[in-house]
């Protein structure tokens, strides 16, 4: 992969560091796609994110925590559905 595609948006992050969580969120979710993860280079952006938390122009905390929340509310467990449909005061 040619560093040149993701350039303008780690030029873009480091610009407006205050935004960075959008892409770091919005890279990690599609990460966390099967598909999605295949065509889009995650693993890439995600060096070139931590190459700027190295640097200082994005808060690390700030990556690792919408990493995490770009990573969980990807794999939400659907809603439980009661086993016993006759019984509706079971918890």
């Amino acid at each position: 992969m040619d560093l040149s595609t993701i350039q303008p948006v780690l030029d873009w992050m480091a610009r407006h560091p205050e935004l960075a969580g959008l892409i770091v969120f919005l890279v990690a979710a599609g990460e966390s796609l099967a598909l999605v993860g295949i065509v889009v280079p995650g693993v890439v952006f995600m060096l070139g994110i931590g190459a700027l938390v190295g640097l200082d122009a994005i808060n690390l905390w700030q990556a690792l925590f919408w990493a995490a929340v770009g990573a969980i509310v990807v794999h939400r467990p659907p809603k439980r559905q009661r086993a016993v449909t006759g019984c509706a005061n079971l918890p």
